[in-house]
């Protein structure tokens, strides 16, 4: 009878009244799969999350907005609010991925082992391997609710049945519609429209800005940030990256992985304060709102917060991404949490390349001493083919040795005679010897049947396919040539897709590092001014494609030929295939040690030594023993 009693006792007592943030240094355990510090979660160890897991306590918050890099436990804090509703205050839950597999694999390696790791939900929710359990891959059932997973390209999911809490994870990442529905976030956001008491918490990173989900979400909020004391005046601020000091910060860094100590530099006092202070500016942080609203709880946070990554990281992270457009914005948006601000169009003015040509030391033709490698890229047309070779150097600096224009017919063996004479020129070496090209990307999109056969046998051609759209650099080759029926042949030439947006992109963004040096684009004197305007021949606009999410859009310069660009991205791709962005110090000084030759030798180098080494050929299978000729049924008589 007193057990009994108990049971009823416990059974109509009201829910414990305990924080988010409460619940979770007592209940949420972190588990191997999904954590590096597994076990009962420390939020001193982060004490900044104290505050965001407790606004969705807050009384009148609908929506709590997250916008901050990664490394500060955004993870975490999704499942410990999931946890704290499911053990104290249950109700249907909807986790809205990006896509419904992502939906799935976070159920299998992060649900689950949170449900397994912490005993308090382990009672809640059966196991799923019990009969009648109702713990599947996207629905978790518990008593008061359910927890159902979906991704946002799943309308039936989305509008499936009402909710009251929805956990939007990395919602810059949704479609921009789901399916023929409309926005994944307002179609979601109907269907907690019944309850008093609902709740949204959206959690990402952020991506391009003004086209930013999760910027404009917070920007309705009331903008919390996390500030925190000097140590020397005790003046509160936010950390921001311009505060942070270490030498060669803004200039070319021969070395990126050295950049010595790194400080923070107060506003207010203009006193560094040293890294190692960091703990106690996390304990005495505190957050301040910069905005006005009743119902929306916006937070930012940058990894300068983060426990789990120093300050010489965040600067290495700099200093790798310094003068790549590409790597520029993945800082930009993991690393500081905030939006990459691209303008609509961009275009590369051609007179700066035209002044780096008067400020240049070498003619073309010449090699300087910095050019370890060589790459060429042609380009057919109707009447001529066009060639640029390239040299590439120690942090992919590279020079433009010379661009030829060869007129003729492409049908006709002149044209490819002159070719073939440009790219097996011997160019003489500073440090001694020769050096010739070692790979050329040959286009295939104009008269494609003749650049097969023409480069069917030549090992130092590597035959290409431009692709537009979101592509790899350069895919790896497939048997594309076909025969007059239209059918693949199987001992074809081989083709490499190029992704030639990403790699424009990537070689335009190279344009604008200003000093010599690692990706710096070094142009030889008396180079044409036509050259110029025509390698700065193409602009990219930021347009929706299909519908869909926004897209790099590449498209000429009105009235500008933009041959030359194509030809210097044939060069940066083949200089990729042949392993330029694994290159280490070690690659680049055994190129340089091959260079350094006898002046008087004039044979040439062999740059393929030059080159990193190759796994070993596979044995050649052992031939098989030749067939006896068919004697008949008798023996042969």
């Amino acid at each position: 009878m007193p057990r009994l009693l108990r049971a009823c006792a416990q059974a109509i007592a009201p829910p414990t009244r305990l924080s988010p943030s409460a619940w979770a240094e007592s209940n949420f355990y972190l588990s191997p799969e999904a954590s590096a510090e597994p076990g009962l979660i420390n939020l001193g160890r982060a004490p900044y999350q104290r505050e965001m897991l407790n606004a969705v306590a807050e009384t009148g918050i609908e929506d709590v907005v997250i916008m901050s890099s990664s490394q500060v436990g955004k993870s975490s804090m999704q499942l410990a609010v999931v946890g704290w509703l499911i053990d104290l205050h249950p109700g249907p839950i909807m986790w809205v991925a990006p896509t419904l597999e992502m939906a799935e694999s976070t159920s299998k390696t992060r649900i689950a082992p949170m449900l397994r790791d912490s005993p308090v939900l382990t009672q809640k929710v059966a196991s799923p391997n019990s009969r009648n359990s109702g713990n599947t891959l996207r629905e978790k059932a518990f008593p008061g609710g359910q927890l159902t997973l979906v991704g946002s390209n799943s309308p039936a999911g989305l509008a499936s049945r009402p909710i009251r809490v929805v956990v939007g994870d990395e919602v810059d990442r949704y479609d921009d519609s789901a399916g023929t529905e409309g926005d994944p976030v307002e179609l979601v956001r109907k269907r907690t429209t019944t309850y008093w008491n609902r709740l949204h918490f959206w959690v990402s990173t952020p991506t391009i800005k003004d086209r930013s989900r999760i910027e404009k979400m917070w920007l309705v909020s009331d903008r919390r940030h996390f500030e925190v004391p000097c140590p020397h005046c005790g003046h509160r601020q936010d950390l921001k990256w311009d505060g942070v000091i270490y030498e060669g910060k803004g200039e070319i860094n021969l070395s990126k992985q050295d950049v010595g100590e790194v400080f923070y530099r107060c506003e207010n006092c203009a006193k560094d304060i040293p890294e190692s202070a960091k703990t106690n500016l996390l304990n005495q942080g505190q957050w301040v709102a910069r905005g006005t609203s009743n119902k929306v709880a916006g937070f930012h946070l940058n990894e300068l917060y983060s426990p789990w990554k120093g300050w010489q990281d965040v600067a290495r992270d700099y200093e790798a991404a310094k003068g790549d457009p590409l790597r520029m914005q993945v800082f930009v948006n993991t690393s500081l949490g905030l939006p990459y601000e691209l303008d609509g169009q961009l275009k590369f003015p051609w007179e700066n390349l035209e002044y780096r040509c008067e400020q240049s030391e070498y003619s073309a033709g010449q090699i300087p001493e910095g050019v370890l490698l060589l790459t060429a890229g042609v380009d057919i047309q109707g009447d001529r083919l066009e060639c640029s070779v390239f040299g590439w150097g120690v942090g992919e600096e590279c020079w433009l040795i010379r661009h030829e224009i060869i007129y003729g017919d492409p049908l006709q063996d002149d044209c490819w005679n002159d070719l073939e004479l440009l790219l097996n020129h011997d160019y003489p070496h500073p440090l001694g010897g020769a050096i010739r090209v070692r790979k050329s990307a040959v286009d295939t999109g104009y008269h494609t049947q003749e650049v097969y056969r023409r480069g069917r046998n030549k090992p130092t051609w590597m035959l290409i396919k431009g692709v537009s759209g979101d592509r790899k650099l350069v895919s790896p080759a497939t048997w594309q040539e076909i025969n007059w029926m239209g059918k693949p042949i199987k001992r074809g030439v081989k083709l490499h897709s190029l992704g030639v947006d990403l790699l424009k992109q990537t070689l335009l963004g190279r344009c604008r590092v200003a000093m010599p040096g690692p990706k710096y684009l070094n142009l030889p004197k008396n180079v044409p001014q036509k050259y110029c305007q025509e390698l700065a021949g193409s602009e990219v606009m930021m347009k929706k494609k299909n519908g869909a999410t926004w897209r790099y859009v590449w498209q000429p310069v009105p009235g500008v030929r933009n041959e030359p660009l194509d030809c210097a991205v044939y060069a940066y791709a083949a200089a990729i295939f042949l392993g330029l962005t694994r290159f280490t110090d070690r690659h680049w000084e055994k190129m340089r040690n091959l260079l350094a030759v006898d002046l008087g030798d004039s044979r040439p180098n062999d740059p393929e030594k030059s080159l990193p080494e190759s796994p070993p050929e596979k044995p050649k299978r052992k031939p098989r023993p030749p067939r006896r000729p068919f004697l008949g049924s008798y023996g042969g008589r």
